[in-house]
């Protein structure tokens, strides 16, 4: 068995509860989990979160800039993986 790809990382650490999920990372480490996968799986997660949080916000205004400006940013950090051969 080989170290665990992007989406079983994925997988594991969305059905986890929050209070697990240094566990669970601390598990893949072991398993062989590349950093460049764990922290792309982190920051796929923390994005639906965070676009999540402000779908739900009352203030359209604010919701619209919200999103674009946290779109934008996920976009950056995906180039930088990119760039960097780790994506």
């Amino acid at each position: 068995m080989g170290a665990p790809t992007l989406d079983q990382i994925i997988e594991r650490i969305a059905s986890a509860p929050s209070a697990h999920i240094g566990a669970i990372m601390a598990e893949l480490v072991v398993e062989g989990a590349s950093p460049a996968h764990l922290l792309s799986a982190a920051n796929g997660l923390a994005y639906a979160a965070i676009l999540s949080a402000f779908k739900r916000c009352p203030r359209e205004g604010q919701k619209v800039i919200a999103e674009s400006q946290l779109r934008d940013l996920n976009k950056s950090v995906m180039r930088w993986f990119e760039n960097e051969g780790h994506a």
